[in-house]
Order: structure tokens, then C-alpha cells, then sequence
């Protein structure tokens, strides 16, 4: 057995709720608010079953588990990107220069973690000691993907927070839960880079198959449709006065960011 029975556990639990979250998304109607998220995990699944399937039924097969990983590795980073913007535009959708400056900002984080994947390919691929170049700079790109979105979302939650931002109940409560659920990937990614890579494997796969289907069970139980009636800020739900203040503010500043915009 590859993995011990309590990673298996884990392992099918957050695949079961994976699913079932690619599942509401569509029953609950959600698909115009996370149609990314839900093609990021839609795809995860079908990534992580076919590989699970070629270590149990085809363990000599190493290349095209290997090839699957390193091509997965970059097309995640897209998926990952995308669904970041998505919750973003969505929760900026009533001010377009904060919305344009967020994008921005998104794309520039970006631009830095291709960067980085560049370099790591060129300084690779120029050593004679390293044998698969290819491989280890996907897993460079990834750390670098991972750190750099984690950053990010951070910074936009403490936006939207400082601000705040009066977001509907369940966008605010997605906001919050990708942001669980990535600095999960990044501390996963962290600690396999620590130490030896058997024991801390182990330790990762706690983190990154726990703390995630912990994230997902959280969105299944408190994201509902979107829109509700509601205006909430991380300090709770705002009355009508509050919500109308706060808009206000933020108006004040689309309309800075804008006139900055055009000059």
C-alpha cells in the first residue's frame, strides 16, 4: 500500500466532498459567482482519481504519473488564477476601478511567479547535475504559484476587511474559505520542502488533505445561493444605514481611482 489507511481516509473523504461541492454549485445555482472554482475542482478530481489509479494499477507507469503531475502543476496555476479573479471581480463587481486595480494587482503577482518558474527552468537546465529539469521546475513554479496566490488573497481579504467591503453572505464566506484553503497548499508545499521528503510527506499530506476537506465541508455547509438579502462585513451583518455609509466610502474611492485612471 502506497499511502497508510489514514491518508486514504482523508484522501477519499476530500474527494467525496470535492465532488459534492462541483455538485452544488450547479444545484444551488452558483455557477455564474464560481463557474472557476468549480472547473478548478472538477478537473482536480478527475486529475488526482486517474493518478490514483495508475499508482495502484499501473505502478511501473512512473513517466505518465510523472508527466500528469508536471502538466497538472501548470494548468492548475491558471485555474487557481482564475478563481481568484473571479471572487475578486465578483466582490468588486459594483466598482470598476477598484475591481480594474485589483486585476491589476492579480496579473502583476502573476507575471512575478512566471518569472520565477523561468528562472528556475534556465538555472536548472543549465546544470549538469540535475537530471529532469522539467519535473523539478514544475515543482518550483508551483511553491512559487503557491506562495505568491496565498499573498494575494491575503491582501484582498485584509482589503475588504479594513474597508470593508459589504459583500453578500455566502461571497463573503467563500472569500474567507479559498483563503483557508490556500494557505493550506502553501504550508503543505512549505513542509514537504522541509527536512527529509518521506516523513515530511507524511506530515504534508495531513495538512493539505485535512485542512482541505475541513475548507470544503465548511463551503458545503455555509455557502448558499447568491444573492441573498444580506450585506455583511467580517464584523457581522449590516443594516440598511450601515450598508449605505459604507458604500459610499467605497465610492468615493472608485471614483479617485477613476479620475487617476484617466489622467
Amino acid at each position: 500500500m502506497l499511502f497508510s489507511a489514514d491518508v486514504w481516509i482523508l484522501w477519499i473523504a476530500n474527494t467525496a466532498l470535492q465532488a459534492a461541492v462541483v455538485w452544488f454549485v450547479s444545484r444551488r445555482q452558483l455557477r455564474p459567482y464560481f463557474s472557476h472554482f468549480q472547473l478548478y475542482l472538477a478537473l482536480a478530481l478527475l486529475l488526482t482519481c486517474t493518478q490514483m489509479c495508475i499508482l495502484q494499477l499501473f505502478p511501473k507507469q512512473k513517466n505518465l504519473y510523472g508527466y500528469i503531475f508536471v502538466y497538472w502543476s501548470y494548468l492548475s496555476t491558471i485555474l487557481e488564477f482564475l478563481a481568484i479573479r473571479e471572487v475578486s471581480a465578483s466582490a468588486l463587481a459594483r466598482f470598476p476601478a477598484i475591481r480594474s486595480a485589483s486585476s491589476r494587482t492579480l496579473f502583476a503577482f502573476w507575471g512575478v511567479i512566471i518569472a520565477v518558474g523561468v528562472a528556475w527552468y534556465f538555472y536548472l537546465a543549465s546544470s549538469s547535475a540535475e537530471k529532469f529539469p522539467f519535473l523539478v521546475t514544475a515543482l518550483k513554479y508551483h511553491d512559487a504559484a503557491s506562495v505568491g496566490f496565498t499573498l494575494y488573497i491575503l491582501l484582498f481579504l485584509v482589503f475588504i476587511t479594513w474597508m470593508p467591503v459589504p459583500l453578500h453572505r455566502s461571497l463573503m464566506n467563500h472569500t474567507f474559505l479559498l483563503t483557508c484553503y490556500f494557505i493550506a497548499m502553501s504550508l503543505s508545499r512549505f513542509v514537504v520542502s522541509v527536512g527529509k521528503f518521506e516523513s515530511q510527506q507524511v506530515i504534508a499530506n495531513y495538512i493539505c488533505l485535512g485542512v482541505s476537506a475541513t475548507v470544503v465541508l465548511f463551503w458545503i455547509l455555509r455557502v448558499n445561493s447568491v444573492p441573498d438579502e444580506s450585506l455583511n462585513t467580517p464584523a457581522g451583518p449590516l443594516n440598511a444605514e450601515e450598508a449605505k455609509r459604507l458604500m459610499l466610502r467605497l465610492e468615493d474611492l472608485n471614483a479617485s481611482l477613476s479620475r487617476s485612471a484617466t489622467r
